[in-house]
């Protein structure tokens, strides 16, 4: 199988704005679900063993598309194999689209491409191949949304002062 990353648009037929379930049709399955920031909604739809992950905004909108390498398919961005094609390589070639996020503070592991509104991971900054890449909606990167960050960050302040529900 092959999956193309369509910056803006989305991945393959999975496209940004699209529900849960209109998207677990598209990949004919029912996907497993879990928390990025436990207790915080909405949860992430993840398929292909998780290396497939979808995450929404509280209206059910699909935002953001996290792809993990995995052996089962291959993932093309610009006709490029992403996980088969050398770290260095994929950051000059991609940069030839649009330059990346020079100040971003895992530079090295991640590359943040903002008008792409695309990422590149791997796990160490020496690693020959990343390992996830990621697309986002429109200011998924390049204009995070200021309520969605308040959101998060009051999920991590509650997990952080609270033990078993309640406030210590």
């Amino acid at each position: 199988m092959t999956l193309s990353i369509k910056p803006l648009e989305g991945v393959g037929k999975v496209k940004f704005g699209m529900s849960s379930h209109e998207i677990s049709e598209i990949l004919s399955k029912t996907p497993s679900k879990f928390y990025r920031i436990i207790g915080l909604e909405p949860q992430t739809d993840a398929y292909f063993n998780s290396s497939f992950q979808i995450d929404y905004n509280n209206k059910g909108e699909c935002v953001f598309i996290e792809i993990s390498s995995n052996k089962n398919y291959d993932v093309l961005f610009n006709g490029i194999n992403v996980f088969k094609t050398n770290a260095q390589d994929l950051i000059k070639i991609t940069s030839k689209v649009e330059d990346y996020d020079h100040n971003h503070p895992e530079l090295g592991f991640s590359y943040i491409f903002l008008k792409l509104e695309l990422s590149l991971w791997r796990e160490r900054d020496r690693d020959k191949y990343f390992t996830t890449i990621g697309v986002g909606n429109k200011g998924y990167f390049s204009k995070p949304n200021l309520e969605r960050k308040k959101e998060i960050e009051t999920a991590i302040y509650n997990m952080t002062h609270t033990r078993f529900g309640k406030v210590t």
